[in-house]
């Protein structure tokens, strides 16, 4: 259950319906990573359509299929390398993710989130994924910005991607 308003959801996350890949996972050898994470095996791949997104970037978005095996869940964290993440749900296409207040209690949810679109989850607040017991496939995009801010990423993004 969520503590956020809907007005105050701007803060935890972004939905991108209009965001559109063609991407077919069949392509990937799924036994060979080319990085392995806590359970997460990611793929570098080809999104043509990332070249769709005009942004002063520090050096270019890379494009991941992610696989997360059933017996780890994503745990609390906050994204240090990367200043933002597009996550695009494959399979399945629904699940939540939380924010927390407190990254070393799983209990201080403040907002959760259904994923159902693609989502740029706000990745400096501690969030994670309970999702123990699921194998999960996603798209992630790591963007990395120059002077990067939260508000002007979700108001750039929001006048191309939101419905």
């Amino acid at each position: 259950m969520s503590l956020i308003t809907t007005n105050q959801e701007k803060c935890f996350i972004l939905e991108l319906p209009k965001f559109r890949v063609d991407f077919d996972i069949k392509t990937i050898d799924l036994n060979k990573p080319d990085d392995v994470w806590n359970g997460v095996r990611n793929y570098k791949i080809d999104l043509p359509e990332l070249s769709s997104i005009s942004y002063d970037y520090r050096e270019p978005p890379q494009a991941w299929l992610t696989h997360k095996l059933p017996e780890y869940y994503i745990k609390p964290h906050i994204d240090t390398d990367r200043d933002a993440v597009l996550i695009i749900p494959i399979d399945p296409k629904h699940y939540d993710i939380h924010f927390l207040s407190d990254i070393s209690n799983e209990e201080s949810i403040i907002y959760t989130h259904q994923y159902r679109c693609p989502t740029m989850p706000h990745a400096k607040v501690p969030h994670f994924i309970n999702d123990m017991n699921v194998e999960r496939f996603f798209i992630q995009v790591s963007f990395y910005f120059k002077d990067f801010n939260w508000e002007r990423l979700h108001e750039n993004f929001a006048l191309h991607y939101r419905r």
